[in-house]
């Protein structure tokens, strides 16, 4: 009865996912599941598109088996202009991959900021990601992974503008997060991701499990 019931909460989740429910804000930290006890991650990527070029920082910290959360810095340069922005999430994993499951799918839910100048925005994603654990023949692990999104994001801006002020605006979009991540050794992973519909970004990177 538990796989059936493991199932149907599976496929609910993503069709919750699609319409109203991220790890890091800014980018995607590899695979579902969460850090483990005792085991933080610090990381690091660049991410480039859409005449956008970032660096981004960030750190994971286990909260209970089946949670934990993310912080994160970010600098963007975009059309020559740098911003910089920060943010943190929280994800809590609802199948993990077992006997009954191959795979392991989690939700998140997060909030950060970037301002630059004239420019501040807020941005809430929420969302969740599905990955799946590939034992390789040297005995190193390879996981593909993929999350959908729902992103809102409010922009204020100052026009300069004698007589005009300020202007803001609040939009939603969906985007479609995938990747690969590697272990290298037993503590530093290799990953490559790609982000589609709130544009187009690729982001290499790595993260270092302390």
């Amino acid at each position: 009865m538990r796989p059936y019931f493991t199932i149907i909460l599976t496929v609910t989740a993503l069709v919750c996912m699609c319409t109203a429910s991220s790890a890091q804000v800014f980018y995607e930290y590899p695979g579902a599941p969460v850090v483990k006890e005792n085991e933080p991650v610090i990381g690091s990527c660049i991410g480039i598109g859409d005449n956008l070029f970032r660096i981004d920082g960030y750190a994971r910290f286990n909260v209970s088996p089946d949670m934990d959360f993310g912080l994160e810095l970010v600098f963007d340069n975009f059309h020559d202009n740098w911003r910089y922005g920060a943010g943190g999430d929280v994800k809590y994993a609802i199948v993990p991959n077992d006997a009954t499951m191959p795979f392991d799918l989690s939700l998140n839910g997060g909030f950060g900021f970037e301002s630059g100048s004239d420019i501040t925005t807020l941005i809430f994603p929420i969302g969740g990601v599905i990955s799946r654990p590939l034992e390789l023949a040297s005995g190193r692990t390879l996981v593909p992974y993929g999350g959908i999104y729902m992103l809102i994001v409010h922009t204020s801006i100052d026009t300069n503008i004698s007589g005009v002020g300020s202007t803001s605006n609040t939009d939603t979009d969906v985007e479609l997060r995938g990747g690969m991540n590697f272990n290298v050794d037993d503590h530093a992973d290799l990953f490559a991701a790609l982000h589609l519909g709130a544009g187009t970004r690729f982001y290499i990177g790595i993260n270092w499990h302390l």
